[in-house]
């Protein structure tokens, strides 16, 4: 086994697989802090990418071998935040997020034309808007869009609902409040009706209930569900995806993602979760995302707190919810969409660290990694994804709305960007390499929170186990006899990380990969 201190970790950056460009590139700045939240492919094959850098929003293009192509600031107030990006249906781009200055914030949309010149900037008000966290062109050409508010009394957090017009002027907007408890609608998105659906997740009591309400198309509320699951844990929201016959639900039940699928009425038909190391959802933070595939499924990433130590993923799964694919990712995830090959392009945040607390002068890295259609790529490797069907009921919702937004043209000041780019994964600190031939030894669950087992394909006199952690300190230590070489059960009473466990004896030296879970 090989151990190493402090390493930046650097992976091939090119490959091909079955006719599909694979490539992973690393941007940074060598001074600032530079951050990647979502990505939209462009019509010839490249990428648009939107964040921000330090205190401007940024966006920037590549091109289908991960080139930069432009890459441009906007500055609107003291500091500005872009979080989603999406096409606008005319060779534009409409992207919103957040402009804060010294006593208030914002949320900003903005459309775009392909070499990033705005065309138009609405400026969002009415209520202290912290941040965006959907938009979506509608049928009509406008724009619907969510985002949060805060205060610093009960309920602390409600969420906004906007429609704007092809030109961005205001058409309607609805503050949604749900008595005293805060509500985070992450997702608004038209319906066949011209309607529309939101989903979030409301916290009543400490206790996150998914929340789905229904609209009009002149914003008014028709209904609000609120989901609990059957089992004893909580329930979030974070995207809806829109069938002619209802919607697919993404969110989370404890620590574990999951899908729920509902008729129009909000009736649930079925539901499915899928255990990754943790749903990580913030919930003041950019939302997990569900994006549907050209084979009628669904794909979306689970990126963790890249100081964690915990596991980053993306999975695929088909139009029921079996699993299609499940790929550990090295880096922590914001945004993925399907690439014209039907590859997949995911952006996401570095540098990783193995070890929670670990502390390094890199200054925060984007990586944007593009896939084959099984999510194969140089920075990815497979996992099992185990699920389990799941029963969900809802209740009513109890809400009251307002009508406060306020919407006011404004015009970025935009600066050209120069990034540095690399080839490889993003920064990682503290790793080892993995041993395992012949699947001697396999680990379940893993990741795991505070027990998990050890199975050998081979059982012998004697084994000895060793668990070390990314920085090469050993953290466990026993020497296994009789059953303990067939199966052995371990207390894990270790911090949130990455592990190596190596078994050796005479004849063998394995490791493998485990992931220690809060």
């Amino acid at each position: 086994m090989k151990k190493n201190l402090l390493i930046l970790l650097t992976l091939l950056c090119f490959n091909h697989s079955k006719g599909q460009a694979v490539f992973s590139k690393v941007y940074y700045d060598a001074s600032l802090d530079i951050y990647g939240y979502s990505i939209v492919p462009s019509p010839d094959n490249g990428f648009l990418i939107c964040g921000n850098k330090f205190n401007e929003g940024l966006i920037y293009k590549i091109d289908s071998a991960g080139t930069i192509v432009w890459a441009k600031k906007y500055a609107i107030g003291s500091v500005t935040k872009f979080s989603l990006i999406a096409a606008a249906g005319d060779s534009n781009y409409v992207v919103v997020g957040n402009a804060a200055t010294a006593t208030t914030e914002r949320l900003v949309c903005m459309k775009i034309t392909a070499s990033g010149d705005t065309l138009w900037t609405s400026r969002i008000g009415g209520a202290n808007l912290t941040s965006a966290t959907s938009v979506q062109q509608t049928s009509d050409g406008g724009f619907i869009l969510s985002g949060l508010t805060t205060a610093s009394s009960p309920p602390y957090y409600e969420s906004m609902v906007v429609k704007l017009d092809s030109s961005g002027g205001l058409e309607w907007n609805s503050l949604v409040t749900t008595g005293t408890h805060s509500n985070y609608i992450y997702s608004v998105k038209e319906t066949p009706d011209s309607g529309y659906v939101a989903i979030g997740t409301s916290d009543s009591l400490n206790h996150y209930r998914l929340m789905l309400f229904r609209l009009n198309s002149g914003g008014t509320f028709l209904w609000g569900r609120k989901y609990v699951s059957t089992s004893p844990f909580d329930l979030q929201g974070a995207d809806i995806s829109v069938l002619p016959d209802g919607f697919i639900c993404l969110g989370g039940k404890g620590l574990d993602y999951m899908l729920m699928r509902t008729d129009t009425s909000g009736n649930v038909l079925w539901g499915q979760s899928y255990w990754v190391t943790s749903f990580g959802q913030c919930l003041s933070c950019n939302p997990s995302r569900l994006k549907t595939t050209s084979g009628g499924g669904y794909v979306f990433v689970n990126g963790n707190d890249p100081f964690s130590g915990s596991q980053s993923s993306m999975a695929c799964v088909d139009s029921v919810g079996n699993v299609k694919w499940f790929q550990s990712v090295l880096m922590s995830p914001t945004d993925i969409t399907e690439t014209s090959d039907s590859g997949f392009a995911v952006v996401g945040l570095g540098p990783l660290y193995g070890v929670r607390g670990m502390s390094t002068s890199t200054n925060p890295q984007v990586g944007v990694l593009r896939t084959d259609s099984m999510g194969n790529g140089t920075c990815t490797f497979s996992f099992t994804l185990f699920t389990n069907s799941e029963s969900m009921v809802f209740y009513p919702l109890s809400y009251t709305t307002s009508s406060p937004g306020t919407v006011s043209n404004v015009q970025p000041v935009i600066t050209t960007d120069i990034l540095v780019t690399d080839t490889g994964c993003v920064a990682f600190f503290g790793g080892f390499e993995e041993v395992i031939p012949d699947n001697f030894i396999s680990i379940y669950p893993n990741p795991a929170t505070s027990l998990t087992q050890i199975y050998f394909a081979k059982p012998a006199r004697q084994y000895d186990l060793s668990v070390t952690n990314v920085l090469g300190q050993e953290v466990f230590s026993r020497i296994l006899t009789g059953e303990e070489t067939r199966k052995f059960s371990m207390d894990v009473d270790f911090p949130a990380g990455m592990y190596v466990v190596s078994i050796r004896n005479d004849k063998s030296n394995y490791s493998k990969r485990l992931l220690i879970r809060d």
